[in-house]
Parts: C-alpha cells; sequence; structure tokens
C-alpha cells in the first residue's frame, strides 16, 4: 500500500501520518458544519413578541372545525377499539386458504374499475380480458373467492383513474 502513495509523491510521510493530517481537516470541517447547523437553528424558533403569550398567539390561528373534529376523532377512534381492530387481530389468525379466499374475492370486486379504466384508456383486450375474468371468477369461482380465471389463461391486470389521466395526457 505504501508503494501506491510513492506514486503519487507522498513518500516522505508515512501513510498514518498522511491518514491523521486528513482526520485533523476532516475534524475542523465538521466543526465549522456543526456550528453553522446550530447557528442556523435559531431561525427556526418563534419570533418574542413583547406583551403576548404563546397560547394567545396561537388563538388567532385556531381551526373553527376543531370541536367537530375532535368529536369525529373520538367517533372513528371508538369505531377503531370496538371493531376495525378486534377484525384486524382476528384475520391475522386465520390459516392462510381463508386469507387467501378474502384476498380472491376482493380482487374479483376491483375487477369492474380494471374493466372501466381499460374501457377509458381504449384497451379492449385487455378489457375483454378483465370482463371473462370477473364473470368466470364470479361463477365458477363462487362469487370470486376461487380464481379458475387464472388457471384458463387469464391474466388479473390492475387498472386504476390515475394511470387512465396519464393516457389522456393530464399532469400530474
Amino acid at each position: 500500500m505504501l508503494r501506491v502513495f510513492e506514486k503519487v509523491n507522498m513518500s516522505s510521510e508515512s501513510v498514518f501520518e498522511r491518514i491523521a493530517r486528513i482526520g485533523q481537516r476532516g475534524g475542523a470541517t465538521l466543526l465549522v458544519a456543526c456550528v453553522l447547523a446550530l447557528s442556523l437553528s435559531a431561525c427556526a424558533s418563534n419570533p418574542d413578541r413583547p406583551g403576548t403569550d404563546y397560547d394567545e398567539v396561537t388563538d388567532d390561528i385556531n381551526d373553527p372545525l376543531e370541536p367537530f373534529n375532535r368529536k369525529m376523532f373520538a367517533v372513528n377512534d371508538a369505531i377503531d377499539k370496538a371493531a376495525v381492530k378486534p377484525v384486524a387481530q382476528g384475520y391475522d389468525k386465520l390459516p392462510n386458504p381463508l386469507t387467501d379466499r378474502a384476498h380472491n374475492f376482493i380482487q374479483n370486486l376491483r375487477e369492474p374499475v380494471t374493466v372501466a379504466n381499460d374501457i377509458l384508456q381504449w384497451e379492449w383486450k385487455r378489457a375483454g380480458i378483465a370482463t371473462g375474468r370477473f364473470f368466470v371468477n364470479t361463477t365458477v369461482g363462487i362469487v370470486g373467492l376461487f380464481d379458475p380465471a387464472a388457471e384458463l389463461g387469464l391474466e388479473h391486470h390492475v387498472e386504476d383513474f390515475g394511470q387512465t389521466l396519464a393516457v389522456w395526457g393530464a399532469p400530474e
């Protein structure tokens, strides 16, 4: 390794001396960066207004719908604790065959949205495939619990309205 340093005219000092010298400059750079960051953080503080309390200043920008928002949050929180969380915890304990059936059922419910977006994108072949998947899985697959359409070669694909807007040239 010392030979590499000799080729770049560093033979007068050892590798360790060179590394130590670089570390000293790096330490100074780090110190300057920390001082700069700390000095700039003073710009992020709230301005002191003589004679005002922080609560008085924030009352001017209060949310006019705050009482409604708090009640709605309480309702959502109660529903979450009473129904959604127990259902989710129960779902996690189900065996894989049952969760696969639930996944297939929900995927089948989304198929008409894919058909509509395929039509809006003028993708008639893909719309036909998605329509075929929906009818096969709804009838033969027992309302979508099973996916016999995949075995028939009707591959699943997803299209959403965002993709449709992109095809139409809508900006993001």
